[in-house]
């Protein structure tokens, strides 16, 4: 449920999807939504900050770097809120890969693997 409510209300979703997905009342959706806005009340804002860059610069760019390059996309109107979304996403889960890689990239350095006599097969997260 948690899940299905951030995704949501970080991409645009309305209490009308969220109450069909979850089989709720629409209240009851609208009720989830509206909490979780007020308890994470500086997401709005970041999305705003991260849109605005997006415009300005025609790319998004992670804390380790890595960026997103959408600036012809955002001439197309009926385009241009999907890459907005996009590239906010890009953020969350490019951190969150980057920073997986860091520390995959440790665990190699270390040895774990071999010392463990393990094997890595392939890195999730979620």
């Amino acid at each position: 449920m948690a899940k299905s409510i951030t995704f949501l209300s970080n991409y645009g979703g309305a209490a009308s999807q969220l109450a069909r997905l979850l089989h709720i009342s629409f209240d009851e959706a609208s009720s989830f939504l509206q909490a979780k806005k007020e308890a994470y009340s500086g997401m709005e804002r970041w999305k705003i900050l991260v849109t605005q860059e997006l415009r300005r610069k025609g790319y998004v760019k992670t804390m380790y770097g890595s960026r997103k390059h959408v600036y012809d996309k955002l001439f197309d109107s009926e385009l241009s809120s999907y890459y907005e979304r996009s590239s906010i996403n890009y953020l969350v889960q490019s951190v969150c890969a980057d920073y997986l890689k860091v520390v995959l990239s440790n665990l190699w350095k270390k040895k774990t693997f071999q010392r463990h006599n393990a094997n890595f097969i392939c890195p999730l997260y979620d």
